[in-house]
């Protein structure tokens, strides 16, 4: 006898209901008891993210508006027509013009109505207009007094923000994580820092920003930051600063400035726990001199970073690392793994993930039979060794591959 759905435990139905979009979760519920209880659970609204999509120049059904009311993880994507200027301020302008900043504040109010409508959300994700951003959240924020999670996405159009301004001030007792970021088109984003010491944060993420500090002697205190994560960000004055409770530190740099954040990064950060390094960029032979003051590291993780046995060289032991990942990295070759092990004594967890290995060790038409592997577990016998999605080279295949 075949079963029936409902015979799933509830923890499946949750799970299966938390791929449904907005419109056919308030559907769903009308199906059955049982699916409903599910739906309006309170483990269930935990676990759910509504994701609304759309350009909100029309009012929020009172439907919809009852079920928001219960969400707890909010995403908010403000859809606009590319073509349109909804910050324009400009006189005699056209009536197109007026209509489409009627329509702009027009969404930006129906907006600011879910929002402040759903007063127990816990987590909040909004992509926006520069402005729709700010003028929603401006001195607002406080009254969202269970949100732990603030997550911010926005275009601008370059003149919409200057240097030093401030982009907005921040004010929340419950907030958590904080992260702001703009896509790679664009930027970076100029942010001063006064706003910052005032959040008790325990998360931060900032991508393609630039903080600015014109404050003499201005100390940011965020003494119950744990996480920090860094993408693209440039001339940063959080690097300047020793979080002594800091554990998770992850820094994503394309750019040159590469050699001069990380020797802030080993200098400043000591009671960092667990980091994670992506440098699409040549760094220098002693770029990780410094490496051995982070005492208190346990795992380290190299993503699309050019790293060699000139690199290890010079550095000293570090015997706290017990895991070592290296993921992405292209042409490394296979002698540099005895340095690291010299470097990394205490290593338990050894992971090569997508990465090009070149097997300079062997004769040049050595065979591709997963030697390197094979090599790397014996050089490891103490350690376990993940070798996944990797490719073996000799000098011969690569020679024949650069032809």
């Amino acid at each position: 006898m075949a079963l029936s759905i409902n015979s799933l435990p509830v923890e499946i139905l949750e799970n299966i209901f938390t791929h449904l979009p907005f419109k056919d979760v308030r559907h769903f519920g009308q199906v059955c008891h049982i699916w409903n209880d599910v739906l309006r659970g309170s483990q269930f609204q935990r676990r759910i993210r509504v994701k609304l999509q759309n350009d909100f120049r029309q009012d929020i059904s009172p439907a919809s508006m009852k079920f928001l009311t219960t969400c707890k993880n909010l995403s908010i994507v403000q859809q606009y027509d590319n073509s349109s200027n909804y910050d324009a301020e400009v006189e005699g302008e056209s009536e197109t013009d007026s209509q489409r900043l009627q329509d702009a504040a027009k969404a930006e109010q129906n907006i600011a109505f879910i929002l402040f409508g759903t007063t127990e959300l816990d987590s909040l994700q909004l992509f926006s207009k520069y402005k729709s951003v700010k003028n929603i959240i401006q001195d607002r924020l406080f009254e969202l007094s269970h949100l732990k999670e603030l997550k911010f996405s926005f275009f601008y159009d370059g003149n919409t923000c200057q240097p030093g301004e401030k982009v907005w001030h921040l004010k929340s007792d419950s907030l958590e994580t904080f992260k702001i970021g703009l896509p790679y088109s664009v930027g970076p984003l100029h942010l001063e820092t006064p706003h910052l010491k005032e959040l008790h944060l325990t998360s931060l993420i900032l991508q393609q920003c630039e903080l600015i500090n014109d404050l003499p002697g201005l100390h940011i205190r965020m003494v119950g930051l744990e996480r920090l994560k860094l993408i693209s960000v440039v001339n940063n004055v959080l690097l300047e600063h020793n979080f002594c409770g800091l554990r998770y530190l992850e820094l994503a740099h394309s750019f040159k400035y590469g050699n001069d954040l990380l020797q802030k990064v080993f200098y400043n950060f000591t009671s960092v726990e667990h980091a994670k390094i992506h440098f699409r960029t040549t760094l220098d032979g002693d770029a990780f001199q410094k490496l051995h003051q982070m005492k208190s590291l346990k795992s380290l993780e190299m993503r699309a970073t050019e790293v060699t046995d000139e690199h290890w060289n010079h550095c000293q032991q570090l015997p706290s690392v017990e895991q070592f990942t290296i993921t992405n990295c292209f042409m490394l070759k296979f002698s540099m793994f005895a340095s690291l092990g010299r470097v990394f004594p205490s290593v338990k967890r050894l992971y090569v993930d997508r990465c090009h290995i070149i097997d300079d060790t062997s004769g040049a038409d050595a065979a591709i039979d997963g030697g390197c592997e094979r090599k790397l577990r014996k050089m490891f016998p103490n350690c376990i060794v993940s070798w996944h999605d990797s490719v073996q080279l000799t000098p011969m295949s690569l020679k024949q591959l650069l032809m």
